[in-house]
C-alpha cells in the first residue's frame, strides 16, 4: 500500500514538474515574440554588427532607404558615415528568422567530434611535449642535486671562483 502511494506521489510530482516546464516554455516564447516586435522599429533596422573589441562595435543601420554606419564604444554612439548600398546581398525588407535551429548545431557538433582523434591514435605533438618535459625534468634534477653539495662547493660554475 505504501509503495503504491509513493509511486502515485512521484507520478504527480513528475506531471507537475512537466507542466511547470511547459508553462515556462510557452511564457518565454510569448514574451520573446512580444519583445522582438517591441525592439524592432518600423523604419529602423540593424543590418549588420561587427565587434571590434571589448565594448566596441560597428553597426550598419537601415534608416528608411538610407544605410548608416555607426560606432559604439562604452556609452558613446557616433555617426560615422552614410553608405550607398545599391546591391545588398541580403534582402533587408524580408523579415529575419530568429529561430534556433538545433539540428544544424547538433550536426556541426557531431562532425567536430568525428574529426577528433581516438585515444588509440598517436599524436606527435604530445610526444614532443613529453620529451621536452622529460628533458626539463632532468635539468631540474641536476640543478637540485647541485644545491645538496657541501658548503665549499657552493659557487657559480661559470666563474673562476673556487
Amino acid at each position: 500500500m505504501d509503495t503504491t502511494i509513493s509511486v502515485l506521489k512521484g507520478f504527480v510530482y513528475l506531471i507537475g514538474f512537466g507542466s511547470l516546464l511547459f508553462l515556462s516554455y510557452i511564457t518565454t516564447r510569448f514574451l520573446g515574440t512580444k519583445m522582438n516586435k517591441a525592439v524592432k522599429g518600423k523604419h529602423l533596422s540593424v543590418i549588420d554588427t561587427v565587434t571590434l573589441g571589448l565594448n566596441k562595435q560597428l553597426y550598419l543601420v537601415k534608416a528608411g532607404n538610407q544605410f548608416v554606419l555607426m560606432a559604439s564604444s562604452g556609452k558613446n554612439l557616433e555617426f560615422i558615415t552614410e553608405i550607398k548600398l545599391d546591391d545588398l546581398d541580403v534582402e533587408t525588407d524580408a523579415p529575419t528568422n530568429n529561430v534556433f535551429d538545433f539540428k544544424t548545431i547538433f550536426e556541426k557538433y557531431l562532425s567536430n567530434n568525428k574529426n577528433k582523434k581516438t585515444p588509440n591514435e598517436k599524436d606527435t605533438t604530445v610526444s614532443v611535449d613529453t620529451t621536452r618535459f622529460k628533458g626539463n625534468l632532468q635539468k631540474l634534477k641536476i640543478l637540485s642535486s647541485k644545491f645538496g653539495k657541501p658548503a665549499e662547493d657552493y659557487g657559480d660554475d661559470n666563474t673562476n671562483e673556487k
